[in-house]
């Protein structure tokens, strides 16, 4: 009985070309064989263009944070003036057992942002 070798051990360099399919995954093969061959279009364009949306999204919601804020700072008697001030008061505010939607936008505000705010920094 003879070895079996898994395709792992066998190096990229000595597979066969015509074992692999064709299209893009013996194009994807032959560029890595010779990397000089990949030419990759940037899409520069269609990139500024997407940085450009999620800067007009940011502030949009970095504006509704500010107002959301405000309203909370000045709301008497209750947990929304410290939103701004401890982060644990503004999760309980949201997901506490007396929450109303009030309480939650800010919360929902700052998810939003953080989630944006990930997406604009990669």
């Amino acid at each position: 009985m003879s070895a079996k070798i898994s395709v792992t051990e066998i190096p990229t360099h000595k597979l066969n070309l015509t074992n692999i399919v064709t299209g893009y995954p013996r194009l994807a093969q032959e560029i890595s064989r010779q990397p000089e061959l990949g030419i990759f279009r940037s899409f520069a364009a269609l990139n500024a263009q997407d940085i450009l949306y999620l800067q007009a999204e940011i502030i949009f919601w970095e504006k509704e944070l500010r107002i959301e804020q405000k309203k909370d700072s000045e709301e008497p008697g209750n947990l929304r003036p410290n939103f701004n001030k401890d982060w644990l008061v503004l999760e309980y505010g949201a997901f506490g057992p007396n929450k109303d939607e009030a309480e939650c936008r800010q919360h929902e505000i700052m998810l939003r942002l953080r989630h944006l705010l990930h997406k604009y920094s990669v």
